[in-house]
């Protein structure tokens, strides 16, 4: 076996070694978040806000617990896949609704095309302000 060879197995072993610790790590992830009480709430939805689709995620281990709306930081920083570091702990005495924003994760995509739209008009407006200017 020549230094290739060898150094060829090593990195597959390291990326087999990684894949093997990710399953491992979300099969256990799955396990230690997991909605227990027959009347906990796990669900992700998708509802219309202001004529757009926006991205809900919900998830309480009671039903009837208050509910703990969490609007994140502002367009372009989705909280929600960290939401797992904190959230685990409030969800036993709250429900917890994560709420994607216009222009952020899961809300973006569902509404790309729309995003675009308003984006090129913006844009046309400006030039279009631009030109006045010149015109003068």
């Amino acid at each position: 076996m020549n230094v290739r060879q060898a150094l060829l197995i090593g990195i597959l072993g390291l990326v087999g070694g990684a894949l093997l610790y990710r399953e491992y790590y979300r099969k256990k992830a799955l396990k230690d978040y997991e909605i227990l009480a027959s009347d906990g709430l796990d669900e992700e939805k998708v509802i219309e806000i202001n004529g757009i689709q926006q991205w809900l995620s919900i998830r309480g281990q009671h039903a009837n617990h208050p509910i703990i709306l969490f609007v994140h930081g502002g367009p372009g920083s989705p909280m929600t896949p960290m939401i797992y570091k904190y959230q685990k702990y409030l969800e036993d005495e709250y429900t917890i609704v994560n709420w994607e924003q216009r222009s952020t994760g899961r809300t973006y995509f569902l509404n790309k095309a729309k995003e675009t739209e308003i984006q090129n008009q913006l844009c046309i407006e400006q030039e279009r302000k631009k030109i006045k200017l010149f015109t003068r």
